[in-house]
């Protein structure tokens, strides 16, 4: 494993948790299953954020980069719902294409693929999203990454050896993790917004009583 692979995944993975941090801070009131239009909205902020770790990648050869977008796009699609990811989807994906390179459609792929993975978790997981666990997260962003790599497999074949055998163990290491961590970072916010709508409920209730 090169260690300039290691550092600059992880420098762009933290990249992502910051940018999504501040994110969770100015959406603030935001709330999952609102209208198409603001989740329209959150896509496009999704689709922002992607690019901004698409510009800090980092590069194996000219042309083959590497970057958390996959992250991004698997969480996107499982706790933001189809219409916020197939927005941040196409910006990511519009913006890989003018990148241009050797690997620009195995990139669109693995952009396609990470979105697809979440939304179908999303739709086939049958208990509510604030009890999803740690496990399940780093399980879900195993399954991602291992699609990822296994996409590598669309470049010219000498390359995608190369490509595989710098790239695999950092992306397992580094990868499935970030993606653990993004995830809570969200749960914990429909946790406390659970909390929240329960208290108003609550307090409703008791006013209502009070007032009768």
């Amino acid at each position: 494993m090169d260690a300039s692979s290691f550092l600059g995944l992880v420098q762009n993975a933290a990249l992502l948790l910051a940018a999504a941090f501040i994110f969770d801070m100015v959406a603030s009131r935001w709330r999952i299953g609102q209208t198409s239009f603001r989740q329209a909205l959150v896509g496009l902020a999704l689709g922002g954020i992607g690019i901004t770790v698409m510009l800090t990648p980092w590069t194996f050869a000219q042309g083959i980069v590497f970057d958390t977008r996959s992250i991004l796009l698997g969480i996107s699609g499982l706790f933001f719902g189809s219409i916020s990811t197939a927005t941040a989807m196409a910006i990511t994906a519009a913006f890989r294409f003018y990148q241009g390179g050797t690997g620009a459609w195995t990139g669109i792929a693995v952009i396609i693929a990470s979105g697809t993975i979440g939304i179908a978790w999303r739709h086939f997981r049958h208990r509510p999203l604030t009890e999803i666990s740690v496990h399940e997260l780093y399980l879900f962003g195993m399954m991602i990454h291992l699609f990822m790599l296994g996409l590598m497999l669309t470049l010219p074949w000498e390359t995608a050896l190369r490509v595989l055998s710098n790239i695999t163990l950092p992306v397992i290491l580094i990868y499935p993790p970030g993606t653990a961590m993004l995830g809570v970072l969200i749960v914990n916010r429909l946790q406390r917004e659970r909390t929240a709508d329960a208290l108003k409920e609550s307090e409703k209730k008791y006013r209502s009583l009070f007032e009768n």
